[in-house]
Parts: C-alpha cells; structure tokens; sequence
C-alpha cells in the first residue's frame, strides 16, 4: 500500500484516488490548472471531500472546464415574485440564476406542501441559483455571493464595480450564512 498522508479520508475511493494520482503533482495543462483553480474556490464554502464528491456535477456544469464554454456561460437575472421563484422542469436549462440587490436574505426550498425542509440564510448582496443544465439533477446549488466577475462589456475602474469589496491592507471580511433543515 502506497504511504498516505494523515488527511486523507481512506473511506473514500475519490479521495484517495487525488491523493495518489493528482496531489502534489506539477499542472502544466491550461485546463487542469482551470479546474483546480475553480476547485480550490469551491473550498472556501464546502470541504474538499464534498467537492471531490461532486467534482463530475461540477465538470458538468462547467462545461467539463473548457475555458471558452465557461467564458461563454450566461448569468440569467432572476426577478422574485412575492420573495418567490418556482422551480420547474427545464428551469436550468439556461444556466445559473442570479438574484441581485439583496431581494431576500435567505431561500427555501419547499416541499409538496409547502413546507420548508431546507432553509440558507445569509448577508449577501446576491445570490445564485444553479443546477448542471439540462440534466434534472437530484440537486440545487445555493450560493451567497459578496462580489461578482465584470461583464463582458465592462470598461469602468475597478471603483466602479457592481459589489465591489475593498478591504485596506490587513483588513479582513467577515461574512456568515446558516443552513437551517426542518
């Protein structure tokens, strides 16, 4: 048996698997750099057995991180009616939901009841809504966001970005969420 690190979740094949096959290893390839990158973001919320876990969903929804379908991704603007958005069959087909201007401070989802069973409450300017396009996943991905990417047409300073944060040298920001389950 090869000699693992402490860390690693031996229970888990993926992991496993990364550790021996990928961790430590020098990147040269633009899109294996790309996902690693994106990987060691998705981090920042979730653990990174969660994100080896969901790492096919992930290659899935970003276009298997091909650098020009990621870049060619939309973000469709999502107006809530009543604090509510229905989601139905096909309703990621077009990609991600963003939910801009602090419309709401947390999301729900909802039984057949209309009952909530799980319940993200957080202090985020906007937030997204995704799922892998076209797929019907058996799940949805809620995120707070406190800043987004320009838009393509973007040409101001950076002063002049929707949701800019801007900390002084040594500064440091402090956000929280909640995941509430019924």
């Amino acid at each position: 048996m090869p000699k693992r690190c402490g860390w690693v979740k031996m229970a888990n094949p993926l992991y496993i698997a990364y550790h021996d096959e990928e961790w430590g290893r020098p990147l040269h390839d633009d899109q294996a750099l790309f996902e690693l990158l994106c990987m060691e973001t998705y981090q920042a919320g979730l653990s990174w057995e969660t994100v080896l876990n969901k790492r096919q969903a992930f290659r899935e929804a970003f276009h298997g991180y091909h650098l020009q379908g990621v870049a060619d991704m939309t973000d469709e603007e999502l107006e809530l009616e009543d604090g509510e958005a229905v989601i139905t069959p096909g309703f990621f087909d077009k990609c991600t939901y963003m939910v801009e201007g602090a419309q709401t401070g947390e999301v729900s989802i909802l039984d057949r009841d209309g009952e909530a069973y799980v319940t993200v409450r957080f202090d985020a300017p906007l937030f997204a809504l995704w799922s892998p396009e076209g797929k019907e996943a058996p799940f949805l991905c809620i995120e707070p966001w406190y800043g987004r990417c320009d838009a393509v047409d973007f040409e101001g300073s950076l002063a002049e970005r929707p949701y800019e944060n801007a900390l002084a040298a040594g500064g440091s920001f402090d956000a929280e969420y909640a995941i509430v389950f019924a």
